[in-house]
């Protein structure tokens, strides 16, 4: 860029424009045009000022040229003044040089490479996408209070949690992960950004920030050369300052503390911000894995029963051995089926909502659960809420559950305790 040296000028994008001016034709020419603003020439919409340097040696024979590479520079200059589209031919009305009055159709393609953007002509950075999304750790959103939430993942389980205790929708958790591995920059808009104010950056409407693993690259060696090794994973860091929006409703943002200026689409950033905690919990109302339990207490319509599991593994006559599980309530063996499906109901459980307070109900619960496994005791109540909805109460955590589903896991007890119908 002729007045400031620095600006990272993309080759690519200019070599392709100049590409375009090597041979201009014309389908059609309207010579001696009088009502130059009929065809947008009296005030341009562009004007393309083309400098072409010749060069001639000195000398007047062969060896003379030889011996001395002297060279003179002829320069020309040419100024294309671009005017409307027709857009029944797709192609602009032009004209050149100091005569105004000959006016050249031209096809839009030689002419729309110049009609760019400054940045358009830039070479930015890429996004800086991270190649394997599953080795994502940590995602962090910070902004207002109610802009605020931390995701981070279980090493091992691999289950996402909110804190210590609030295990996360795993679906939704992962949804957040997974465009971090595609996600690119809209627009550039500054290269060497002084005033982040400008912006909205110098206190940005939110941060995003991302702790992942990345392979770290290797060397090859002699000693390596044709080895496959583990390879070493290294901690990395990737934080978004997100800034003000955009005419068109994208943001601007900054991207590891660099002072480059782009924009992320809205669509791009919709997935991180406005949202709180709330909207990744996780709607499973209580899931213990049947293997798990030990006993399993049941209070419901006055009667009180306890399940017990025991498990025993037998060996078939061929050596294969598997674990065959018995359900007593109160001592006798129950069905089988009539447990399991009762069972199944319990623990697959979804609620709809869920209420950010504890449940305050001074009547009794319709149903207790408890659960008794190696980790120790649990307690889950079902209490009626409105024509919608029931409340299960579990720790300190309210669940607003479909009362069709309640009802029909009401229905399977039923037919475990060996109830008559009404």
């Amino acid at each position: 860029k002729k007045d400031e040296e620095a600006f990272p000028v993309n080759q690519t994008t200019l070599d392709e424009a100049v590409s375009f001016l090597t041979d201009i034709e014309s389908d059609r020419v309207l010579e001696e045009a009088e009502n130059l603003e009929q065809y947008g020439l009296d005030e341009p919409s562009n004007t393309i000022k083309i400098k072409v340097e010749t060069s001639k040696s000195k000398g007047n024979s062969e060896e003379s040229v030889e011996k001395d590479n002297v060279k003179e520079v002829d320069e020309n200059e040419t100024t294309l003044r671009i005017g409307d589209l027709n857009e029944a031919s797709n192609q602009y009305y032009v004209s050149k040089g100091e005569d105004r009055n000959t006016v050249y159709l031209v096809d839009s393609g030689v002419i729309e490479p110049f009609s760019k953007s400054l940045y358009e002509y830039a070479e930015g950075e890429d996004f800086p996408a991270i190649a394997d999304t599953s080795e994502i750790k940590k995602i962090t959103v910070t902004g207002a209070e109610e802009l605020s939430y931390v995701l981070e993942k279980e090493e091992g389980t691999g289950f996402w949690y909110l804190g210590e205790d609030e295990k996360a929708d795993s679906a939704k958790a992962s949804s957040l992960a997974a465009p971090f591995g595609s996600m690119a920059y809209d627009s550039f808009v500054d290269y060497d950004c002084e005033d982040l104010s400008e912006y909205g950056l110098d206190k940005p409407y939110a941060l995003i920030e991302v702790d992942y693993l990345e392979e770290e690259p290797e060397e090859e060696t002699e000693e390596t050369e044709g080895k496959t090794e583990e390879p070493e994973m290294i901690e990395k860091h990737l934080k978004i300052a997100v800034g003000n929006e955009t005419g068109d409703g994208d943001r601007y943002v900054c991207v590891n503390d660099s002072n480059q200026i782009y924009t992320l689409s809205s669509d791009a950033l919709a997935s991180y911000l406005d949202k709180t905690e709330a909207d990744f919990w996780d709607m499973a109302v209580k899931s213990v894995a049947m293997t798990d339990v030990e006993k399993l207490g049941i209070e419901y319509k006055g009667e009180k029963h306890e399940v017990n599991v025991s498990r025993e593994t037998l060996e078939s006559e061929d050596g294969e051995t598997e674990e065959k599980s018995t359900y007593l309530m109160d001592g006798d063996e129950v069905n089988e089926t009539d447990f399991t499906t009762f069972y199944n109901k319990l623990n697959n459980m979804i609620a709809e909502r869920r209420l950010t307070e504890k449940l305050e109900s001074e009547g009794t619960p319709e149903m207790v659960i408890t659960y008794v496994t190696d980790e120790g005791e649990s307690k889950v109540e079902y209490y009626a809420y409105d024509t919608n909805y029931y409340a299960v109460q579990v720790d300190r955590k309210t669940y607003l559950v479909n009362k069709m589903t309640i009802k029909s896991m009401f229905e399977a007890c039923e037919t475990l305790f060996g109830m008559e119908e009404e």
